[in-house]
């Protein structure tokens, strides 16, 4: 139940942040700073990797041993940008265009 509730929660948040980061989602650039929309894309694939690693995890264990990895490293991304903000390399190309950076 609760790999499910992950991966459906993560899935949210992934394919908002995706549209965010391609592109095809822009108009939150001037109402909400980079990360809010941005770190929110780190934490809902940290929950996407963890919901299918619980999944994997009786079937697969090491393709779930690295999937794990995978969330721990998008978790740490999503505390640093939410706390601090997105650097300059995690921001999509478009944003550093629009705005100069």
């Amino acid at each position: 139940m609760i790999p499910l509730f992950m991966i459906l929660f993560g899935s949210v948040f992934v394919a908002l942040g995706g549209a965010a980061y391609t592109g095809l989602w822009r108009s939150w650039a001037r109402n909400t700073s980079t990360n809010v929309i941005l770190g929110l894309f780190w934490l809902g694939l940290a929950a996407l990797a963890i919901g299918v690693s619980g999944v994997l995890a009786d079937l697969m264990g090491g393709l779930s041993l690295l999937i794990a990895v995978v969330a721990i490293i998008a978790t740490i991304l999503g505390i640093v940008v939410l706390l601090g903000g997105a650097p300059r390399w995690l921001q999509p190309g478009w944003y550093r265009t629009a705005h100069g950076r």
